[in-house]
């Protein structure tokens, strides 16, 4: 059983100042699978019973698979306005969102350090134009 949490860890002791929000998946062991800052976070995919966690480490792009329902995951991070649900198969992190590319009703994002596109629920496309206003491309159709 894979269980998840999200906590804060103070990355300076000394004058304990700064802190960050980690994401932290965990198998009932205690063991850790997964523990990233939550702003490092690009997007979690469903795939079936598991999540592809897409995110940035050290300056490169990283991904890894769990064993973990989407919808656990999205119960788990309602509450971080910057996580938006985009598609029923999708969470991501607004902050890595690069633009909105496409046309009704195919839209798309483009995210940081990802090599591929994220799909956009038409039901969602409002809301995220709104959203990301200036960060919309329009493409044509051929």
């Amino acid at each position: 059983m894979v269980l998840a949490e999200i906590g804060w860890k103070n990355r300076n002791p000394i004058l304990n100042l700064v802190k960050f929000t980690w994401f932290r998946l965990f198998q009932k062991m205690g063991k850790d699978i997964i523990e990233e800052r939550l702003e490092d976070i690009v997007l979690i995919q469903s795939a079936g019973n598991y999540i592809e966690v897409f995110y940035r480490k050290n300056g490169f792009n990283r991904r890894q698979l769990i064993r973990q329902t989407l919808s656990a995951v999205e119960a788990l991070l309602e509450s971080f306005p910057e996580i938006i649900k985009c598609h029923r198969c999708c969470l991501v992190n607004s902050i890595h969102v690069l633009r909105l590319t496409g046309a009704s009703p195919s839209y798309l994002l483009e995210m940081d350090g990802l090599d591929f596109q994220v799909p956009v629920a038409r039901h969602k496309a409002a809301e995220l134009r709104k959203q990301f206003g200036k960060k919309i491309v329009r493409l044509k159709h051929i």
